[in-house]
C-alpha cells in the first residue's frame, strides 16, 4: 500500500529574531510530525538567537534580504518553483504581501496567522489607512485565517468580511514543563518592597513609557525590572533618569530564558498600546506569576475570564494600575508558584488544531 504524501508547506518568517511571532511559528511548525508534513523554512534575514532553534527545519532557503521588498520576487519565484500545498505567514506586512501575490501562487493555498489585534495594530502603526484598506481588501483571500483570541476572530469576521467556517481560533502554544524547569531556583531583586518585571522589545507599541509614572506612585521599596531590547531603549533610560527613578527601574538588556526572573516577581506588568495574544504574559502565568495588563493587550481579558481568580488583571494605565499593583502580596518563596496557565494554551492542544488547518482538503 502507498503512503500518503506529506503535506508541503512553505513558511515565511522575517529573521530569526526573538520577537512573540517568531516563536509561536516555529513552536507550531516544530508540533507537526515530519512523516506527515513537509516544512521548508523561507527566512528574509537567517541571523538572531532564533537561528539555533530553527536548526530542527533542514529545508530551509535564505532569501537574503533584510527586508521584505528587496526579497519579495525572490520569494515569489522560490515558492513557485516548488509548489507547496500551503503557504503559511504570521506577520501583517508578510500576510499584505503573500496576498497581494496571491495570483502568482497557483495551486497554493494560504494560511495567515494574525499577531497582533487588527484594530489596534493597523491603527498604531505606520500608515494605518493604507493597511487597514489592504488588509480589508486582500485578507479574503486567504484560504484560513488563525486568530489568537475570541475577540480577534470576530474581528475578522465583523470588520474583514472572513467567513466563519475559514477562521481558527488558535491559542499561542506555551511548553509550560519546559519554563518551569528553566525558572527554578528564581531570581528576584534583593531587599524589601515588591519586584515588578516587564518583558517584550523596547517598542512603542509595548509601552513600558506608561510604567514610568506608576512607579513614582509605588512604594519606595519597589523595583521594575525591565528585560529587553530595541530602538526605544535610550528614551526610556533618559524618561527613568528624569523622573528620578533610576535606583528603582533597571533595564537588563535582553535575556533568552528569563522566566526564572518571572517567576522570582510579585508580578509581570503588561502596558501595551496593543498586542496578540502576549507571549510574555503566557509564560509568567505558567511560571506561576500574575500579570497586570492594560485593557489593550490583546487577549489577556478572555484568559482572565478563564484563569483563577487573580491571575491575571485588567487595568487601565492610571490609579487602577497602581492600585492593582500596590495590592500584591510579596512572595515568601524561593521556588516557582503553582501555574497559573488555563489549559487551552498547553502545547498539545495548539499543536491539534494547528494540524488538523494543514490536512483539510479546502476551507472554500
Amino acid at each position: 500500500m502507498n503512503e500518503a504524501p506529506r503535506v508541503a508547506i512553505d513558511a515565511i518568517v522575517p529573521s530569526f529574531a526573538v520577537g512573540g511571532s517568531e516563536r509561536v511559528v516555529l513552536a507550531l511548525l516544530g508540533s507537526l510530525p515530519s512523516d506527515s508534513f513537509d516544512i521548508r523554512l523561507l527566512v528574509l534575514n537567517p541571523s538572531g538567537p532564533l537561528a539555533e532553534a530553527a536548526s530542527r527545519f533542514p529545508n530551509r532557503v535564505h532569501i537574503g534580504a533584510k527586508r521584505l521588498r528587496y526579497g519579495l520576487t525572490k520569494v515569489i519565484s522560490t515558492i513557485r518553483d516548488r509548489r507547496p500545498d500551503y503557504l503559511f505567514c504570521s506577520q501583517v506586512h508578510l500576510n499584505i504581501a503573500m496576498l497581494a501575490a496571491f495570483p502568482f501562487l497557483s495551486g497554493t493555498r494560504l494560511v495567515m496567522r494574525e499577531a497582533n489585534m487588527p484594530s489596534l495594530c493597523l491603527n498604531g502603526g505606520h500608515w494605518p489607512s493604507w493597511y487597514g484598506w489592504a488588509y480589508r481588501r486582500l485578507l479574503p483571500r486567504a484560504h484560513g485565517v488563525i486568530a489568537t483570541s475570541n475577540a480577534m476572530a470576530a474581528e475578522f469576521e465583523r470588520d474583514f468580511r472572513i467567513p466563519k467556517d475559514r477562521i481558527s481560533t488558535i491559542p499561542n502554544p506555551v511548553d509550560r514543563k519546559m519554563l518551569r524547569t528553566q525558572a527554578s531556583p528564581v531570581r528576584r531583586y534583593p531587599g524589601p518592597g515588591r519586584r515588578f518585571v516587564a518583558v517584550g522589545r523596547l517598542v512603542y507599541q509595548k509601552g513600558f513609557d506608561r510604567l514610568v509614572p506608576l512607579m513614582r506612585e509605588c512604594d519606595l521599596a519597589d523595583r521594575l525590572t525591565v528585560v529587553g531590547a530595541g530602538p526605544e531603549h535610550d528614551n526610556l533610560v533618559e524618561l527613568v533618569s528624569s523622573s528620578s527613578l533610576t535606583q528603582r527601574v533597571e533595564f537588563l538588556g535582553f535575556d533568552p530564558v528569563p522566566w526564572a526572573l518571572m517567576a522570582g516577581a510579585d508580578a509581570l506588568l503588561m502596558p501595551s498600546r496593543w498586542e496578540g495574544m502576549p507571549n510574555a504574559a503566557l509564560e509568567a502565568l505558567a511560571c506561576g506569576t500574575p500579570v497586570i495588563a492594560s485593557a489593550t493587550s490583546g487577549g489577556l481579558p478572555e484568559v482572565a475570564a478563564t484563569a483563577s481568580p487573580g491571575a491575571v488583571t485588567i487595568a487601565a494605565n492610571d490609579t487602577s494600575f497602581v492600585a492593582a499593583m500596590r495590592s500584591l502580596q510579596i512572595r515568601q518563596t524561593d521556588e516557582p508558584r503553582p501555574s497559573l496557565l488555563p489549559a487551552q494554551f498547553e502545547m498539545e492542544l495548539a499543536s491539534q488544531a494547528f494540524q488538523t488547518l494543514f490536512t483539510i482538503s479546502d476551507r472554500r
